[in-house]
């Protein structure tokens, strides 16, 4: 076909035609429209979104002003004034109320109506209820078909760092707590207190909550979920494990970086890894496949915190038979 005989999408009739669709045959092309596939314009959420604010807008915005309501001395001039704020004040209050309650039928009204600007936030919002459906089905399919999947997860050997703490962390006098979650057994809280610092831990397993006799320095949730409830700037220092082991990718990188924005100034912040073949030999082989991550190489760890802003980041390898790595930095 013809360049200059190519169909016109704007003009239904085909080419060499000015005529608008009837009712019937608009009525079909709406529904071809609205049936489309997802790959297609109607789906499209950042053109959905540019339909919400047509330019330029709507002739009628600019000529009807806002009333800015009666003038505030009306009743002040007069005693005729004053009657007539006696016999008009219940007339002037349910005419507004009147008023009101128009807005809000003409509101639902065009809420409900097939205004383009309308369809186009629908569509807006049909698309993220869609992708967020998608997401929620690839995040929970493994933990709805094995919710015990991390009973089978080896525990997080960090007791033999409980001698080094004092040479990682700034004096037990400065300002703020010192937060160790995951805290397990609570060994390294233990020697925390013991050194007289601030230490409060983050246990998601209540079993090991309840076995330290409901400890109030323990917080039964997700650190993840706990962190983001600290104030920014407020932790003299942070440990991390257990949960690091066990989180995907994305988990790994949203705790580091509140990592960074809950210390203050100076603090520490130290990831207590565990060794990946110990963690591979330790774990069975399904768990291992279907667990959503696995600990990461302290060389790695190192180049993480790295970039999510710590100095002085050091990796200090297990002692002994040691399982855990320890890769520590000090927060900017």
């Amino acid at each position: 076909m013809p360049d200059n005989e190519a169909d016109d999408p704007g003009d239904p009739g085909g080419p060499g035609t000015d005529h608008a669709p009837s009712g019937p045959e608009a009525e079909l092309l709406d529904a071809f429209s609205r049936l489309a596939p997802v790959s297609t314009h109607r789906w499209n959420f950042e053109e959905s979104m540019s339909r919400l604010n047509p330019q330029p807008p709507p002739a009628f915005a600019a000529a009807v002003p806002p009333w800015e309501g009666l003038p505030p001395d009306v009743w002040a001039h007069g005693r005729s004034a004053q009657v007539g704020q006696r016999m008009m004040g219940d007339v002037l209050a349910a005419v507004a109320d009147l008023l009101a309650a128009d807005s809000r039928a003409a509101a639902s009204e065009a809420a409900g109506s097939h205004h383009p600007q309308f369809t186009a936030a629908w569509d807006a919002l049909r698309y993220l209820a869609a992708r967020l459906e998608r997401l929620e089905r690839r995040s929970d399919v493994v933990a709805d078909l094995f919710p015990d999947l991390a009973r089978d997860v080896p525990e997080s050997e960090v007791g033999p760092w409980a001698d080094h703490l004092s040479d990682w962390f700034t004096p037990p006098d400065a300002e703020g707590p010192v937060i160790h979650g995951e805290s397990g057994d609570g060994s390294l809280l233990r020697a925390l207190g013991g050194a007289g610092y601030q230490a409060s831990g983050i246990e998601p397993r209540a079993e090991r909550v309840w076995a330290g006799a409901g400890d109030p320095a323990v917080a039964l949730g997700e650190v993840t979920d706990r962190l983001a409830d600290v104030a920014d700037g407020e932790l003299a220092g942070l440990i991390l494990s257990g949960c690091i082991d066990r989180l995907d990718l994305p988990g790994k990188l949203v705790l580091t970086e509140l990592a960074v924005s809950k210390t203050a100034p100076g603090a520490t912040v130290a990831v207590l890894a565990t060794d990946q073949q110990a963690f591979a030999d330790a774990c069975p082989a399904t768990v291992l496949d279907l667990l959503p991550g696995r600990p990461l190489l302290p060389e790695t760890w190192s180049a993480v915190l790295a970039r999510v802003g710590l100095v002085d980041v050091r990796w200090h390898r297990p002692e002994g038979e040691g399982l855990t790595h320890a890769v520590v930095g000090r927060r900017r």
